[in-house]
């Protein structure tokens, strides 16, 4: 079960909020679509009690204390080495915040520059407890709708590839459409 909340904007109407649960349980895929259908309903129920967001940005909240959900969350510190690139990859993300019993995580995309021989140099913070705990730059290259990233360093001003010696390659969440395939990844 996830809490969905945010704010739907639509060209020429007021923005209205949303707050709903998300279930996708079930045994078979008609107690999955009947979940889904469930959903549905509230989603359109929470906008037309005129639900007011917290926040312009649409946020998921998945609650560690159900043992389903913390199963699938276990190796969740496993899986931050991918944030950086989700927000070097995709220009609508500019933010992903992290909350757990260890504490707050924030990561930041601060700068996307050009670079000169092609591409751009990003830069993410990483802040923990609201205190800036890291500066994480990618040199990205985007073509034909592929994007590829590695971590740099600079020196004197010129980025540096920055090997990292405990992984080759960063598995990133799924990003696919119906009818296409992608297996996103980073190398590291």
């Amino acid at each position: 079960m996830v809490e969905v909340a945010g704010t739907l904007d639509q060209p020429g109407l007021p923005s209205v909020g949303f707050r709903f649960s998300l279930d996708r349980s079930g045994e078979d895929s008609t107690a999955v679509g009947q979940a889904m259908d469930d959903a549905r309903e509230r989603f359109l129920a929470s906008g037309d009690a005129g639900t007011v967001a917290s926040s312009e940005w649409t946020e998921y909240t998945y609650d560690l204390r159900r043992r389903s959900d913390a199963a699938r969350l276990d190796d969740l510190d496993n899986q931050l080495g991918a944030i950086p690139y989700i927000l070097a990859f995709d220009p609508n993300v500019g933010r992903i915040d992290i909350t757990q019993p260890s504490g707050h995580q924030s990561f930041r995309l601060r700068a996307e520059k050009p670079y000169q021989g092609g591409g751009c140099l990003v830069t993410v913070e990483v802040w923990q407890n609201e205190l800036e705990a890291a500066t994480i730059q990618l040199a990205v290259a985007r073509q034909d709708g592929i994007s590829v990233a590695i971590p740099i360093s600079s020196s004197g001003g010129q980025p540096k590839f920055q090997p990292r010696s405990h992984a080759a390659v960063i598995h990133l969440p799924t990003l696919a459409r119906h009818n296409e395939h992608r297996s996103p990844r980073g190398l590291s």
